[in-house]
C-alpha cells in the first residue's frame, strides 16, 4: 500500500472516530437538556443542573436510566434540597404543581419518595456488594413506577391491623421483589410497628429491615428467593 494511501485511509479512520465521540457527547448533552427542560425558568434550571453533583443523585444514576423516572428523582433531590428554606416554598409548591401536571399522582409521589431519603436507605439495604448492585438496578425502576403501591407513608391515625393485613394481601398477590414503610413521628412509629409485626407473622418470605432516621421510620422488605443476601 502507497504511504499516501495509508496515510488517506488512517485519516479517514481518525475523522470517523472523532466524529462517533462528538455524537456520543452531543446526543448525551441533548438528552440532559431534554431533563433540565422541565424545571421551566432558567434559574430553576440551573438549581435542578447543580443537583447533578448530588451524592444521592450520582448514586440513582447507577441504577435510573429510564429519562422520566430520572427528571423525577432530579426533581426530588431538588425538593429535598429546597424544604429546608422558608424561602423556597412557593418554588416548592411551583414544583410540585409541575409534576403533577406532566406525570399525575404517581409523578408526585415518586418524587416525594426522593424526596424523603426513602431511596437512599433502599440502594443501601440492596447494593452492598457488587452482585447485590446487579439485583438493585433490575428492582430500583420497578419498585418506582409501582411506587404508589409499594412505598406507603403510615400516619398516626391509621389502622395498623388494616394496612398490615392489607400490605400482606398485596405481598402474596403480586409478590413484589421491594417494598417500603415510611412514618415520621411518634404515633405513626406505633402504628408502624404494629404493622411490622403482622408482617413478621404472615410474609416469611421477605426480609424486614427497619431503620430510624432524624425522627422517621424506614421499613424495607425484600424477597428473599431473588435477592442476594447481605454480608
Amino acid at each position: 500500500m502507497s504511504p499516501d494511501l495509508s496515510e488517506l485511509i488512517a485519516g479517514v479512520l481518525k475523522g470517523t472516530l472523532e466524529w462517533g465521540a462528538d455524537l456520543v457527547k452531543s446526543t448525551a448533552a441533548a438528552l440532559r437538556n431534554r431533563e433540565l427542560a422541565f424545571f421551566g425558568t432558567e434559574e430553576t434550571v440551573g438549581e435542578a443542573k447543580a443537583v447533578s453533583s448530588d451524592p444521592s443523585f450520582r448514586q440513582y444514576k447507577r441504577y435510573i436510566q429510564d429519562r422520566d423516572l430520572r427528571i423525577l428523582v432530579r426533581a426530588g433531590v431538588l425538593l429535598r434540597r429546597w424544604q429546608q428554606s422558608p424561602l423556597k416554598k412557593k418554588a416548592i409548591g411551583e414544583l410540585r404543581n409541575k409534576i403533577h401536571s406532566k406525570y399525575g399522582d404517581l409523578g408526585l409521589h415518586i418524587a416525594e419518595v426522593i424526596q424523603s431519603g426513602i431511596l437512599d436507605e433502599v440502594v443501601k439495604e440492596t447494593s452492598q456488594d457488587e452482585k447485590a448492585a446487579e439485583f438493585t438496578a433490575r428492582a430500583l425502576e420497578t419498585f418506582l413506577r409501582a411506587s404508589d403501591q409499594l412505598c406507603l407513608f403510615v400516619k398516626g391515625v391509621d389502622s395498623a391491623s388494616e394496612i398490615g393485613g392489607r400490605l400482606v394481601r398485596t405481598l402474596r398477590r403480586d409478590k413484589p421483589v421491594l417494598s417500603v414503610l415510611f412514618s415520621l413521628g411518634n404515633a405513626a412509629r406505633r402504628v408502624t410497628a404494629g404493622i411490622v409485626s403482622t408482617l413478621m407473622v404472615n410474609t416469611p418470605e421477605y426480609r424486614i429491615a427497619s431503620k430510624e432516621i432524624s425522627g422517621s421510620t424506614i421499613v424495607i422488605l425484600v424477597r428473599l428467593d431473588v435477592a442476594p443476601i447481605p454480608r
